[in-house]
């Protein structure tokens, strides 16, 4: 039997039969939560890079976006073990890739590097 990391409210959502309940659990510590948010990521983005139209895309695109942000929450609560707001998880994304695409622009030209070193 296999465990993977559901979002928080499934059970409100999908799994109304009780029978179905009992095969949620939180996770046991900090080290399962970051294991199991890694393999979501990975799985996540899988089904980014497979999704066949915009609306697909868009749809993972938030998934892979809720997962980086469980990181980051998780990240700060284990470093201040203290709670952060979503908001503010979220704002920082957005300015740290704001200041890098003001810095050095985004990915949309597709500029390549051919070359030594990085």
């Amino acid at each position: 039997m296999g465990i993977k990391l559901v979002r928080d409210r499934i059970h409100e959502v999908k799994w109304r039969h009780d029978k179905l309940k009992k095969y949620l659990r939180p996770t046991k510590d900090v080290v399962e939560h970051h294991q199991l948010l890694v393999q979501k990521l990975l799985e996540e983005v899988g089904e980014f890079l497979a999704a066949s139209n915009q609306e697909e895309r868009a749809q993972e695109a938030a998934d892979v976006l809720e997962v980086l942000i469980a990181f980051l929450m998780q990240n700060h609560y284990a470093r201040y073990n203290e709670e952060i707001d979503r908001a503010i998880v979220i704002a920082s994304i957005m300015n740290a890739m704001n200041k890098k695409f003001n810095e050095r622009g985004g990915f949309d030209e597709g500029a390549v590097y051919v070359g030594e070193g990085d």
